[in-house]
């Protein structure tokens, strides 16, 4: 074997490794985005329903007074733009 084909070999795994290591950190980065939660204003939080629409029956919505999507306390009478309807 020549030291070409050698160095040739270890680049190879060397960038597969790098390759992986980037689609790890990748993967991580999206999940910390992914857990961030956004601001009341970016999602037009209300602090009253929008029709039968309220965050008591929103799939987003942590009792007693959390939500998966916006920051800080909601009401279970309030409302965004997040809204999803619990799954029967």
């Amino acid at each position: 074997m020549s030291s070409r084909e050698f160095s040739r070999r270890l680049m190879l795994q060397r960038l597969a490794a790098a390759a992986g290591t980037a689609t790890t950190l990748g993967a991580g980065a999206r999940w910390a985005v992914a857990q961030a939660k956004l601001s009341k204003t970016q999602v037009s939080y209300q602090g009253q329903p929008n029709g039968t629409q309220r965050c008591e029956n929103c799939a987003h919505f942590q009792a007693p007074s959390t939500c998966n999507v916006a920051e800080g306390e909601v009401s279970t009478s309030g409302w965004c733009k997040a809204y999803s309807p619990k799954p029967s």
